[in-house]
């Protein structure tokens, strides 16, 4: 797990996962925001590189990240 520190309104995140993948993440978006509700069951099929962006709430997917590394 990394974690990318910076300013808003930079996504270097998108430039390594797309904001279309179904392993992107951005919890700004009520898409996002939706389907981790469910956080074991979205993250866990998922394979390669996650991107989860803007993170106001560090105890929503990340325990579960930690289960599933």
């Amino acid at each position: 797990m990394v974690a990318l520190i910076g300013p808003c309104q930079t996504t270097p995140a998108r430039q390594i996962v797309p904001g279309n993948s179904a392993n992107h993440f951005d919890l700004e978006s009520p898409r996002s925001l939706a389907r981790l509700e469910q956080p074991l069951t979205a993250l866990e099929g998922l394979r390669g590189t996650v991107a989860i962006e803007e993170n106001p709430a560090p105890s929503r997917p990340f325990p579960i990240l930690r289960v599933l590394c």
